[in-house]
């Protein structure tokens, strides 16, 4: 057998396997994408959570009120770089 044509045919082989399981993968982790999703919708839909949100009265305060309430807004006119 000449080895030139076999290590051509292993190349292609190669290849092809390489290929196929690259394939392979894509197919997996796209099906596994959607079991995943499916799984977390449905979980979130049987643990009743958003109508518990929905449910809830909405908060007295909002964020920008927490994080401006106590701000100190004296002038920084004494402030120096020396």
């Amino acid at each position: 057998m000449n080895m030139n044509a076999f290590n051509a045919q292993m190349q292609q082989l190669a290849f092809w396997g390489m290929l196929s399981e690259a394939i392979a993968f894509v197919v997996v982790c796209w099906v596994m994408y959607w079991v995943t999703k499916s799984a977390i919708r449905d979980g979130i839909k049987e643990s009743g959570l958003i109508e518990a949100l929905r449910a809830s009265p909405p908060p007295k305060r909002s964020l920008r009120d927490v994080l401006t309430a106590n701000n100190d807004t004296r002038p920084m006119d004494n402030i120096r770089a020396d």
